[in-house]
Formats: structure tokens, sequence, C-alpha cells
């Protein structure tokens, strides 16, 4: 992954976890000491709950980290009581 990216994409969920709170799920590949994939939502509570980002690694998917890393962010986002959860969808514009 870009560090680049990574670092414009740290900027804005550190400014969306100041209205509420965040929450960032990583795997690791423990062998090859490399990303797996991650999942960043927030929570305004009493408001919403979102998943801003979710990414696995192409030699990742078809294992089901994407579905853990969604179970996940669901079960937090219940644990704050909010009344609605948002998943926001786009094509990657750029490599990760």
């Amino acid at each position: 992954m870009d560090g680049r990216i990574f670092e414009q994409r740290k900027k804005e969920l550190i400014q969306k976890a100041a209205l509420g709170s965040c929450h960032l799920h990583v795997a690791m590949d423990g062998t090859r000491q490399s990303l797996a994939g991650y999942c960043a939502s927030y929570v305004i509570p009493g408001h919403e709950g979102e998943v801003e980002s979710l990414y696995v690694a192409p030699a990742y998917r078809k294992y089901g980290i994407g579905k853990v890393f969604m179970e996940s962010a669901l079960a937090w986002m219940e644990s704050h009581r909010v009344p609605r959860k948002k998943l926001s969808s786009m094509p990657a514009t750029r490599k990760l």
C-alpha cells in the first residue's frame, strides 16, 4: 500500500473520529509481514454509524476476511446503539 494514500486516509479518519468514535480492524499476514486488509468505521453517537473504508488485498480475497470485517464493524456499531448504519461503495480509483 502506498504510504501517501494511507497517510491521507488516516488524516480523514482522525477528522471523523473527532466527531465520535473510530474503529479500525486490520488483518496482517504474519508470514510475509504484510497488510492483508483493513476496515475503518466510525459512529456519531445517537446519529449513525458508517463503514468508511474496507479493503482486502487481492491475494487474501476469498478467505472470508471481508465478511469478518463487516461482522465486526456492524457488531461494534450495535454496541453504540446507532439508529442508522451506512455503507458507501465506490470502485477503486487508484491501485493500492
